[in-house]
């Protein structure tokens, strides 16, 4: 087994971290102050809400997107209050009005707070009626929003989400929905051939998602740069080659730190990567959360280097007392100082 527990297992299967699990540890009464600053403060969703929202809280905030504010990618200005206020159930009609209105507005950057609404309101309304609200917005989407608004990130990484929920889909509507998603991009691609402008930042991710290895951002070797890790987040048609992008020196960890779907798709033998492992400073608790799943001696040995280190508070510690049986054989058979000190405080 990958993970220390069947229930991270079933986790990784879905998608994680690229998804929202809805909990129950929320006051309903602080749910729309909760939902407010969650629908611009884009801290929240590389912290505490970065894979886990207050289920109280997510009727509130996806119906945000009805506010001009929510949608604008500059973030000039917060929601107003009133945007917040309605708590009720969601249901999937007004879940494709959402979307609707979300895809409606261009940007040049896909926010946190645009990428939780979508995965927030899955969880609500189900995978289902999001990916066909999504694809159902994409395919409305007038010709010119392929050439005439550069970058267009906003929509473009949408993609990425639906990417991510065809894996949640069974067999059958996962091929249909894939089939309709490969229809959009052919009619943007024959839009875009008579364009000076392409939009590539709404062409890219959509080849990505449907072309995997023959997506010409992925397939193309870079040449005197650098590609981030995340580009190679579809091409799972040919994992050899996946693997072998990703031990590349010319490839780096988005954020700095190996996405753990990358594990899961590839096996403990990935976790070779993590020499390149150097997460800023709020992405360490995320990548103990994320890697801390893995039951490998590799994700010990990681860990232990941030023992003593300011920008780990006492993360490593608690991991390795969480799994202190299995960890302590590890730590005893390694000769550094920081394995003595740990093994002592277990």
């Amino acid at each position: 087994m990958l993970c220390f527990t069947k229930e991270d297992e079933a986790r990784l299967a879905r998608g994680y971290p690229h998804l929202i699990e809805l909990t129950d540890d929320l006051d309903p009464k602080k749910a729309p102050a909760l939902a407010e600053k969650a629908g611009y403060d884009v801290r929240l969703h590389v912290g505490k809400l970065r894979v886990r929202f207050p289920r109280a809280a997510a009727p509130h905030f996806v119906r945000a997107a009805r506010a001009k504010e929510f949608q604008d990618w500059r973030r000039m200005s917060a929601p107003p209050s009133s945007a917040f206020a309605d708590g009720s159930p969601v249901s999937a009609d007004e879940a494709h009005e959402l979307v609707r209105l979300t895809m409606k507005v261009p940007g040049c950057s896909f926010n946190v707070t645009h990428r939780a609404f979508f995965y927030v309101l899955e969880e609500l309304v189900g995978t289902e009626v999001v990916v066909s609200a999504t694809l159902d917005a994409l395919e409305a989407l007038p010709d010119k929003r392929f050439t005439s608004f550069s970058p267009d990130r906003k929509t473009g990484d949408v993609a990425y989400v639906l990417g991510f929920m065809f894996e949640r889909l069974p067999p059958k509507p996962r091929e249909a929905n894939e089939k309709r998603l490969r229809a959009v991009l052919d009619r943007a691609r024959a839009v875009t051939a008579k364009s000076r402008s392409p939009d590539y930042e709404i062409l890219c991710p959509m080849e990505e998602v449907v072309e995997g290895w023959k997506a010409a951002r992925v397939a193309s070797k870079p040449i005197n740069t650098t590609v981030p890790a995340s580009r190679y987040r579809f091409a799972t048609d040919d994992l050899d080659r996946m693997r072998a992008a990703l031990a590349d020196e010319r490839t780096y960890l988005d954020f700095g730190y190996l996405d753990v779907r990358f594990v899961h798709l590839l096996g403990p033998s990935i976790l070779e990567v993590l020499g390149k492992c150097r997460p800023r400073k709020e992405m360490v608790q995320p990548m103990f959360e994320d890697l801390g799943m893995i039951k490998h001696p590799a994700i010990a040995t990681l860990f232990l280097e941030y023992v003593g280190k300011p920008m780990a508070k006492k993360l490593p510690l608690e991991w390795f007392r969480a799994h202190a049986d299995w960890a302590r054989p590890i730590l005893q058979a390694s000769r550094s100082d920081k394995a003595k000190a740990m093994l002592a405080s277990l």
